[in-house]
């Protein structure tokens, strides 16, 4: 098991050309977009494959999604409600990453039904489509859990563009 996880983190990958400029743009805007009118950021990451020593030695893709979340400081928002959405080619692994705000607020049913459209979609071959139908969702959920309150102005805490790596 261990070499086949192994393989698929090292064999070449074309998924990533399906992120140039053009969709870079159009998940940056979409980002930005369902960030508007709630107190939450959104973060987008797509990884083509794990680091070899972290797929050689077995690190969840829920661990890997939860470094992310740490290394872009998604917990450091000042109400709480970051939410990250990683998306491992290698092994077409999604995960969401709530932090603590936003994730007591939202049934994880809501949770499962954003992961099963984006699956849907990128199954459909529609990486783009779907990573910008995601935000969209989550953006409704931030604004019917965190609105901003009277006198509250709508500030961009994170950056809206997405990580590729």
């Amino acid at each position: 098991m261990r070499w086949q996880r192994l393989y698929r983190h090292l064999k070449p990958s074309r998924a990533l050309a399906r992120f140039d400029e053009k969709a870079m743009e159009k998940l940056e805007s979409a980002i930005a977009d369902a960030e508007a009118g709630h107190r939450g950021e959104v973060r987008v990451v797509v990884e083509s494959r794990l680091p070899l020593r972290d797929a050689w030695r077995g690190l969840p893709v829920r661990e890997r999604a939860v470094q992310w979340f740490s290394d872009l400081r998604m917990w450091d928002t000042e109400y709480n409600t970051g939410v990250l959405v990683y998306l491992l080619l290698a092994e077409r692994r999604i995960e969401l990453v709530a932090d603590r705000g936003i994730a007591q607020a939202v049934p994880d049913a809501e949770w499962q039904a954003i992961c099963a459209r984006l699956i849907d979609d990128l199954g459909a071959n529609r990486p783009v489509d779907g990573l910008g139908t995601a935000v969209q969702s989550l953006g409704q959920l931030l604004a019917t859990h965190f609105p901003l309150g009277p006198g509250q102005s709508d500030s961009n805490e994170l950056p809206n563009r997405p990580v590729l790596r």
